[in-house]
C-alpha cells in the first residue's frame, strides 16, 4: 500500500539523517510498527524514546522509556500540533524541541524534516511533493474544520437535537455511540472527583480522553483496522484487537496461521497507563 511505501521512506530518510553515531539523536532501530531513537542531551545521559506505529495514516503513541519530565514536554508539544501520518516531521520536531529544552544547538538537517519534499517537474522547477502537500491541506483542513460541526455522525445521547452539550467540535466526526462512552466517562469523572476519590492526575485523564477521542475520530478506526475497548470502563486499562497489519509484513503471514490454528483474525493486546502518567507502560501481547 502506498501509505505503507511512504512510512518506510520517512523512516529510512530519519535513519540516514540520525546515525546510530550521531552525536545528539541516534534511530536504534525502526520498522512500520515501532521507532526506537536515542536522545544524548550529555555524553553520560542518554534518553531512550520510542514510537508506537499502530497505523502509517495515524500519529504514532510517543513515550519515553523512563519517566523524564522534559522529554514529556517535548512529546505532548508535538502530539498536539503533529500532521497525522507524518513521522519525520514529527520526529524533527521532536529534536528541535528537545534540543530547545536542553539548551542544545539543533542539528544539521532538523529543519529540512519539517518541510514538504521537494521534487523537480520537467523544466527543472521545484514543486512540493504532492503526499506531503496532501498531509499538510488536510492538517489545515481539520484545523479551520473544528469550528464546524456534523451533526450526521454526532447525535445527543439524550436524544433531543436541542441538547448542545454534545454537538460541539471536541465530538465533530465521531459516531453516537462513541460519543455516548465518552460522556459516560465524563460522568463518572464528575463523580469520583465529588466523592474525592479521582482515578489519577487531571492532566493525565484530559489527556487519555484526547487519545481515546482522536482514535474514536481516526479513519483506521471506522474502517475496522482495529477496536478499542475499555476494561471495566477504565480510562487507564485498554483492551485492544488489532485487525489488519502491513500485509508485506511478518506479522501479517503469522496471522495467518494463527487464524488456521486458533481461529482468530486479530491480535488481541492489553495497554496499561500508570496513574498520572499517560505514556503507555505495558503492552501485553497474548
Amino acid at each position: 500500500m502506498a501509505c505503507y511505501a511512504k512510512l518506510k521512506e520517512d523512516l529510512k530518510c530519519l535513519e540516514n539523517l540520525f546515525t546510530q553515531n550521531h552525536d545528539v539523536f541516534q534511530i536504534n532501530s525502526a520498522t512500520v510498527d515501532d521507532l526506537t531513537c536515542t536522545f544524548i542531551p550529555s555524553p553520560d545521559n542518554k534518553i531512550v524514546i520510542h514510537a508506537n506505529i499502530t497505523d502509517p495514516q495515524s500519529n504514532p503513541i510517543w513515550f519515553c522509556e523512563k519517566e523524564n519530565m522534559l522529554v514529556e514536554v517535548a512529546i505532548s508539544e508535538i502530539q498536539d500540533n503533529a500532521v497525522c501520518g507524518n513521522i519525520k516531521a514529527q520526529a524533527g520536531n521532536l529534536v528541535k524541541k528537545l534540543c530547545e529544552l536542553h539548551n542544545l544547538l539543533v542539528p544539521p538537517g532538523v529543519e529540512s524534516l519539517l518541510l514538504p519534499s521537494i521534487k523537480r517537474d520537467e523544466e527543472g522547477s521545484d514543486i512540493a511533493d504532492s503526499s506531503d502537500e496532501d498531509e499538510l491541506m488536510e492538517f489545515l483542513s481539520e484545523e479551520s474544520d473544528e469550528e464546524e460541526v456534523s451533526v450526521d455522525e454526532v447525535n445527543p445521547v439524550s436524544g433531543n437535537s436541542s441538547d448542545s452539550s454534545l454537538v460541539n467540535k471536541e465530538y465533530n466526526g465521531i459516531a453516537s455511540k462513541n460519543v455516548q462512552e465518552l460522556e459516560k466517562l465524563k460522568q463518572m469523572q464528575r463523580q469520583d472527583y465529588l466523592k474525592g476519590q479521582p482515578t489519577g492526575s487531571v492532566q493525565a485523564t484530559d489527556r487519555l480522553m484526547k487519545e481515546l477521542r482522536d482514535i474514536y475520530k481516526s479513519e483506521s478506526y471506522k474502517n475496522g483496522i482495529y477496536d478499542v475497548e475499555l476494561v471495566n470502563d477504565c480510562l487507564y486499562d485498554w483492551n485492544v484487537k488489532l485487525f489488519k497489519v502491513d500485509p508485506d509484513s511478518q506479522l501479517a503471514n503469522d496471522l495467518v496461521s494463527y487464524k488456521e490454528k486458533e481461529g482468530k483474525d486479530f491480535i488481541y493486546l492489553n495497554i496499561s497507563y500508570k496513574v498520572g502518567y499517560y505514556s503507555a507502560i505495558s503492552h501485553r501481547l497474548h
